[in-house]
């Protein structure tokens, strides 16, 4: 087992697992998800915790009260309480008309080299939408992936049409997200990260 990194925490050392003849890296923690060339990985991305139901709250008044489209990335550490906080604000925001939440999906959390190269190229796959029919739905459309995040927008906004939301604390992830897209509105649901 190898617990140093060459470069960046959020970077799978491919380097440093080739010096010790790894056939596999486990990755724990941030992930900046960039491909690997050589070695398959692993991701595990730990469990913060936050107030789900505070959250939902945060979110649900905040769509209502603005009307345009929202899409919700997140930091990793809460893609486990995504399904859950995505079930309770289709709940919430039954009663709201022309509501449209869109919740970022996580990537895989293995990744092969060959497959990496599929997902650099730019490979559509579908993602989930809360719209005003009150139902998760699936869009085709431009897809965009940043730091092990995928979503799609329908091909007929463009990316500062929607409010984004993000859930988590203000890392280095949240900070790639902010420069990435510093053409969109922001608001964050500020979390304290507990393991």
């Amino acid at each position: 087992m190898m617990a140093d990194t060459a470069y960046s925490s959020c970077c799978v050392d491919e380097v440093g697992a080739s010096h010790i003849n790894a056939d596999y890296v486990v990755h724990h923690g941030h992930a900046c998800f960039s491909p690997t060339t050589t070695l398959p990985a692993f991701f595990v991305f730990g469990k913060a915790s936050t107030g789900v139901s505070n959250c939902v709250k945060n979110l649900s008044d905040h769509a209502v009260r603005n009307g345009k489209p929202f899409l919700v990335p997140f930091g990793l550490e809460y893609a486990h309480l995504i399904q859950h906080i995505r079930d309770e604000v289709v709940e919430a925001c039954m009663n709201s008309s022309r509501l449209e939440i869109q919740f970022a999906e996580t990537m895989s959390s293995d990744m092969n080299p060959s497959e990496s190269c599929k997902i650099s190229n730019g490979s559509l796959e579908a993602a989930s939408v809360f719209s005003d029919d009150k139902c998760i739905r699936t869009v085709v459309g431009n897809r965009y992936t940043i730091g092990g995040l995928v979503w799609e927008l329908h091909e007929e906004y463009k990316m500062e049409d929607y409010l984004f939301f993000w859930i988590g604390c203000g890392n280095a992830a949240f900070a790639s997200v902010v420069l990435t897209l510093n053409g969109c509105e922001i608001d964050m649901m500020q979390s304290q990260i507990a393991w």
